[in-house]
């Protein structure tokens, strides 16, 4: 048995992962750790011979602890080697300590910095961004830079634990392993419009037009839609920029499922894919405005009781000046549509009699003594004491025709 071996035996691949804090992630189907994952994609297994292997079905990588290793921190497969031999402590190596990429807070203020001006004309000009935009967002420590990647903050009750940044292959964390959370630019305060969007870029592109720099929710992704529970204010209208694929349709219906405030879709114009290809391709301000006139309400907000009965109350002189639509007269002078009322006799007199007669008479339109039906209307009558055939003598009793 070779080093490699023994290290194996030692240390497999779930035990690796979970010493980088990664064993969440060990399983056969779950999120990936090296790329912002809609769905899971990641996979974690062993084989008949007992080796464990792992691979990312959207195409980060495969292979086993060593390959993870040189994923997971950016190194070369020798040192990779090294560094997996002496996690293993085989032929009495120590573990060197970790470099902190992965294990201790990120310096955020160090990524702010990082990005140059230069960067910041190039974002600009890629998503043809306002430069004045760009540089408020990095002003206000919005924006910086990551291993040379554009990145975003990730705060934890109001304190950068981390940074989202972009690569090729799609958006990644740092450090590696904390939670998606929410990207909330300004306040949510109770009552104000709230926007959502699933990326940074559709906001941006949304904030550039608009003007509007507070009451953004950005979920990173259309798979973190349920991140927005207990985020977004009760009294808020919350307008969702649903980018136009499946997924965005998943996005809505999760953020619908977690939050009580109304949730409207503003709908981005087929042709583009989402809000910056749309900005991109000419839409201005007053595009905007003219989508959320025209948003699809998807829920409405629940009202709490003490809302509910506030707007039910009126007073004397509201009542007095409150205009009525007269009740449509169904039978006679005194039966009419809205009514609810109690047929009140002794037994053996004749109330279901009545009541099938008065019916009748709706149904067809006709008369009940000298109750005039004053149009046909649709009729349901529910008996739950009688036997059927009895209701049936009792229509053939009144001539009831099949109408």
């Amino acid at each position: 048995m070779n080093d490699v071996d023994d290290a194996k035996r030692k240390l497999p691949l779930p035990k690796l992962m979970d010493q980088l804090g990664l064993g969440e992630h060990a399983k056969k189907s779950e999120a990936c750790p090296f790329h912002d994952d809609e769905h899971n994609s990641f996979s974690v297994w062993n084989n008949a011979n007992g080796r464990w292997f792992w691979k990312c079905h959207a195409g980060c990588g495969d292979g086993d602890e060593i390959s993870f290793l040189e994923k997971h921190r950016g190194i070369s497969r020798g040192q990779a080697i090294k560094l997996y031999l002496e996690m293993a402590r085989v032929n009495g190596s120590t573990p060197s300590p970790l470099t902190p990429r992965s294990t201790s807070s990120l310096d955020w203020s160090a990524c702010v910095a990082a990005l140059t001006q230069e960067d910041r004309i190039r974002i600009g000009n890629e998503r043809w961004f306002s430069q004045a935009l760009i540089e408020c967002l990095h002003e206000q420590k919005l924006i910086g830079s990551f291993d040379g990647n554009v990145a975003f903050p990730v705060t934890d009750e109001g304190r950068v634990v981390g940074a989202h940044y972009k690569v090729d292959e799609g958006w990644r964390y740092a450090p590696t392993g904390i939670k998606a959370r929410p990207f909330v630019i300004g306040e949510l305060s109770p009552g104000d419009p709230v926007h959502g969007f699933e990326s940074q870029w559709d906001a941006i592109a949304f904030m550039d037009k608009s003007g509007e720099y507070s009451d953004i929710v950005i979920t990173r992704g259309a798979s973190n839609g349920a991140l927005v529970s207990e985020l977004i204010p009760e009294r808020s209208t919350v307008y969702l920029w649903t980018q136009n694929d499946s997924a965005g349709e998943k996005w809505e219906l999760d953020i619908c499922a977690n939050t009580k405030a109304t949730v409207k879709r503003v709908k981005i114009p087929m042709e583009h894919k989402d809000l910056n290809d749309w900005t991109r391709a000419g839409a201005t301000a007053d595009d905007l405005l003219g989508a959320m006139e025209k948003a699809e309400v998807l829920r409405q907000a629940e009202k709490n009781w003490i809302d509910a009965l506030n707007e039910s109350v009126v007073t004397a002189v509201d009542l007095r000046d409150l205009k009525l639509v007269p009740r449509k007269k169904l039978l006679g002078d005194w039966f009419c549509e809205g009514d609810l009322g109690f047929i009140f006799a002794f037994r053996g007199v004749g109330k279901t009699w009545l009541a099938l007669a008065i019916a009748e008479a709706l149904s067809t339109g006709g008369k009940l003594g000298d109750w005039k039906a004053h149009e046909r209307v649709k009729v349901l009558y529910i008996d739950s004491e009688m036997p059927p055939d009895l209701i049936r003598k009792r229509c053939d009793g009144l001539e009831a025709n099949d109408e």
